[in-house]
């Protein structure tokens, strides 16, 4: 009577291969198959370490883009600070408009 060679365990198989052709194929067929499995799950690891490293470059280039962006604001700002602040100094003492732009003044003062 056959051994049910598909339903033994891996050390089953050791254990009767030396007796069993059948054993020491299925055996090699399943030592193969588990080089197979890994090979492919270490391809498929490679392929997400890649992507992940794809991501990682644009993330670090978009966040290079937002930090220019940033600091075109920021000199901006200062920018437009410095010539409220002119104007301000220009307006009489009395004027409605000084409210507003200090105002303004202070949120760029924020912002920077």
């Amino acid at each position: 009577m056959p051994l049910p060679l598909h339903g033994l365990s891996i050390e089953e198989l050791e254990h009767y291969s030396g007796i069993e052709p059948g054993a020491s194929e299925e055996l090699a067929r399943r030592i193969t198959q588990g080089r197979e499995l890994q090979q492919s799950k270490m391809e498929q690891l490679q392929e997400e370490l890649d992507q992940a490293e794809r991501q990682l470059s644009d993330t670090e280039d978009n966040l290079s883009s937002v930090e220019d962006d940033l600091e075109e604001m920021t000199i901006a700002c200062r920018t437009a600070k410095a010539a409220l602040e002119g104007t301000l100094s220009l307006l009489p003492e009395q004027s409605g408009e000084r409210d507003s732009i200090t105002e303004i003044i202070k949120t760029l003062e924020k912002l920077t």
